[in-house]
């Protein structure tokens, strides 16, 4: 859930900015997996700082656990692909595609890993072109990443 709050600033609250404040509160009660989630947003400013710091800090805990296990192996469950490292593929690869590299880069073996599942010819047709986020909105990292103050006038 830690990647869905810096995704959500950085590409589509965007679009809720453009809604009245009943016609996003109808959009949010209309999704029942994410209706708390976008009840907590500001629709026209995103999630706070707070809440994307909060979001930077479990992504951080979750490489730090990676990291423990693939100093001694190249995958999440020993040496083989599992269904471990497909399931934290995603989060990395969207947290890289908005600018975040910095809550691993530090961490060898998380890298190393990341560019090991980035290297594999499934990651091409899963990734396909078009279907990453910097791909569809210019300059999406460079704008999420700047200060909170200059990212709000320049995002909408």
């Amino acid at each position: 859930m830690a990647v869905r709050y810096p995704s959500y600033n950085a590409a589509f609250a965007r679009h809720f900015s453009e809604m009245s404040e009943a016609e996003f509160r109808a959009l949010a009660a209309s999704k029942p997996m994410r209706d708390v989630f976008l009840a907590e947003m500001d629709k026209d400013t995103g999630f706070s700082e707070a809440r994307i710091k909060q979001s930077e800090q479990s992504i951080r805990k979750t490489a730090l656990r990676m990291q423990g296990v693939l100093r001694h192996s190249h995958y999440l469950v020993g040496d083989s692909l599992t269904l471990a490292d497909i399931c934290v593929l995603p989060l990395l690869v969207r947290m890289s595609d908005l600018g975040y590299q910095r809550l691993w880069s530090d961490l060898a073996g998380v890298s190393h890993w990341l560019e090991r599942m980035m290297g594999r010819p499934s990651y091409a047709i899963a990734f396909y072109p078009g279907s990453l986020l910097s791909e569809q909105y210019e300059h999406i990292a460079a704008l999420h990443q700047a200060r909170p103050e200059s990212r709000r006038s320049r995002t909408r």
